[in-house]
């Protein structure tokens, strides 16, 4: 294997929307920052544990999101070839095993509380864009792109 993924699905989330919405849909364009924005947190903390001394490995750690139904989840990513074998000198615990999961288990539930909560929001935009009698989600989704 040259290089690593970790990819977490979040199916509490996918769960979560069938639960509020009545069926699955999507993620919204906010709904989506703040799922960015707990990644972007957890890639800075595995960042700043990461070995100075295997920079180049340190330096290559990316993610992806993804969010159509069906596949809520993101990926962190690092394509450094000898990046599954770093650990900490006199830890022989792979950080890939270790550290990088403990990193993404002590983010996820601020993450899903804050998913949620933005989920919630968007439900009531939905309803408030349905009682004036439009489209609901499309309307929703597509007022947030014009914005952004």
């Amino acid at each position: 294997m040259a290089g690593a993924d970790i990819t977490t699905h979040l199916q509490s989330i996918e769960r979560f929307i069938v639960m509020v919405h009545g069926s699955p849909r999507q993620l919204s364009l906010s709904e989506i920052l703040v799922m960015q924005a707990h990644v972007d947190a957890m890639l800075d903390e595995i960042v700043a544990g990461w070995p100075v001394d295997t920079s180049s490995s340190r330096d290559a750690w990316t993610y992806t999101t993804n969010s159509v139904v069906g596949d809520v989840s993101f990926t962190l990513d690092n394509r450094v070839e000898y990046v599954e074998f770093v650990h900490f000198a006199g830890d022989p615990t792979l950080l890939i095993d270790g550290f990088v999961p403990d990193v993404i288990d002590a983010h996820l539930p601020a993450m899903l509380a804050d998913m949620k909560a933005e989920i919630l929001a968007t439900e009531i935009r939905i309803k408030a864009n349905r009682a004036r009698g439009g489209r609901g989600f499309i309307d929703v989704i597509q007022y947030a792109r014009k914005a952004s």
